[in-house]
């Protein structure tokens, strides 16, 4: 199962991509804590492609046999993703630590097509 969309950039977007990965989810019968997770991280991605890439984001929700695999993709002029140390003085920079700290897996590729980040969330409540 795959669902696709694309948000343009602006504040709403994050919104607005956080009930489309939950309106997929649901449909797919998958629970409440990966629905939870996969939400929160795919509003940080879209965030960070719409502050970061200045670009629409394209999020793509798959359901993979255990896991929600979600990618995020804007045409920014890309750069290097990383996380960064917290700083509790900033208002910002805790997106990708948010995304590592809580996906079972993440990661990457930034090249002259933008910027792409995906992770993974487990559907089993083990």
């Amino acid at each position: 199962m795959q669902a696709t969309a694309v948000f343009p950039a602006e504040p709403t977007s994050v919104a607005a991509a956080r009930r489309f990965a939950r309106d997929a989810l649901v449909g797919w019968g998958v629970s409440n804590t990966a629905i939870d997770v996969t939400t929160l991280l795919t509003s940080e991605l879209v965030t960070n492609a719409y502050r970061h890439g200045l670009s629409e984001a394209c999020v793509n929700v798959n359901m993979r046999r255990n896991a929600v695999h979600v990618e995020v993709h804007d045409s920014g002029a890309g750069g290097r993703v990383q996380v960064r140390p917290l700083d509790v003085d900033s208002d910002d920079g805790r997106g990708l630590l948010i995304v590592h700290e809580l996906a079972s897996r993440w990661g990457s590729m930034s090249g002259e097509s933008g910027t792409l980040v995906w992770f993974e969330v487990p559907t089993d409540d083990r």
